[in-house]
């Protein structure tokens, strides 16, 4: 069997494991007892708590209706309020007609 080109240094590595053996088996000091802890102390009370999800996020309209005036003449007044149901076919605008012209 051929050797290889750069055999391990066998021999140092044998004695870096035994001088590490032998610094661990060395006098080991007087350890001192173990300080305790302070703790703090908290009394529970179950009390309620309410259940809030807060979410950011954006919403659009379902359905988006323009009202436009298509009455002849000049608007007197509105009859809906601005942001309201309106139900169909209902009046929405009072005007004055205006005066076709004879000739």
């Amino acid at each position: 069997m051929p050797r290889p080109s750069h055999p391990l240094p066998y021999r140092l590595i044998a004695a870096l494991a035994a001088l590490s053996f032998v610094a661990a088996c060395g006098e080991k000091q007087a350890s001192q007892a173990p300080q305790i802890p302070e703790v703090g102390i908290v009394t529970v009370k179950p009390t309620s708590v309410p259940v809030v999800t807060e979410l950011p996020g954006r919403v659009n309209a379902f359905l988006v209706a323009e009202v436009r005036a298509r009455a002849d003449g000049i608007v007197l007044k509105r009859e809906f309020t601005e942001g309201s149901q309106v139900k169909a076919a209902s009046v929405c605008i009072r005007s004055i007609r205006r005066r076709t012209s004879r000739r």
